[in-house]
């Protein structure tokens, strides 16, 4: 089995996010290396991501390690949340073929490495890559300098997406909460918001609420909006246009569907 790059694109993003969380003085570092050459033009990289935040408690380290091992249901930890996303990276490089470990020390960090093996890249692609001129990618970029608010609390969801966005040529500005997303529109020359409906503080309908309220005070022209959320339950649709948004889609997100959606609202 070989590597799948939007995997781990994944779980970089859990390790990153969780890293993140627990650093406020120090660094985080992601490092890779080259394990092992194989002969059939194949590599086994070692992925690591390091912190120097908390650490984690000697009590609590079994959970993750038994999240890890997948020896045990993420709902017996006493960390739920940090647990289950743990438990998606360790069936992820499962899937890959790969093993993934950890190590932490309490108030001096932790390290987190995991194992794939990946195909290498052609000799021509990596010799001879295609080369677009910037006319060729403003010609055929359908987003190219459009500034976008998107508004999602989860790192991986923000990463995957604007991967998406600025490949169409669009510009784009991040905002974790409803609150900074707010503050960004009224900072920012905004054409199309992409908002998630579940964050914390300040949540998507409540953002779109005060940010048409602004609109209709000051007279501007609506922004396009769409909803983003995982929630398919019938009814869900209506009520996120209720709240002000013009469009609607579910999660994990579709990238042209997502894309002609913006191009639509913008037109």
């Amino acid at each position: 089995m070989t590597g799948d790059s939007r995997r781990l694109q994944i779980i970089l993003g859990k390790l990153l996010d969780n890293s993140l969380k627990y650093t406020k003085n120090g660094e985080v570092s992601v490092t890779v290396k080259i394990r092992e050459q194989l002969k059939d033009q194949r590599n086994v990289l070692s992925f690591s991501v390091s912190d120097t935040g908390t650490g984690i408690p000697k009590q609590d380290q079994k959970h993750i390690l038994d999240a890890l091992s997948n020896d045990c249901p993420a709902s017996e930890s006493n960390n739920p949340g940090n647990t289950i996303g743990l438990t998606l990276c360790q069936k992820l490089v499962s899937l890959m073929g790969g093993q993934i470990g950890m190590d932490s020390v309490q108030g001096k960090g932790s390290h987190f490495w995991f194992d794939i093996t990946f195909a290498t890249a052609e000799e021509s692609k990596v010799l001879h890559p295609t080369i677009h001129t910037e006319k060729q990618e403003q010609k055929n970029s359908k987003l190219y300098g459009f500034n976008i608010l998107l508004a999602d609390d989860e790192f991986i969801n923000r990463r995957m997406l604007s991967s998406i966005l600025e490949r169409e040529g669009a510009v784009v500005h991040f905002a974790e909460d409803g609150n900074e997303a707010v503050d960004l529109f009224k900072t920012k020359q905004i054409d199309c918001i992409l908002m998630d409906v579940q964050m914390p503080d300040c949540n998507g309908f409540e953002a779109i609420k005060t940010i048409r309220s602004l609109e209709r005070s000051k007279q501007q022209v609506r922004t396009p909006t769409i909803a983003l959320t995982a929630h398919v339950l019938q009814g869900y649709q209506q009520l996120c246009l209720d709240a002000g948004m013009d469009a609607y889609i579910t999660k994990p997100v579709d990238a042209e569907l997502l894309t002609n959606n913006i191009v639509e609202l913008l037109q």
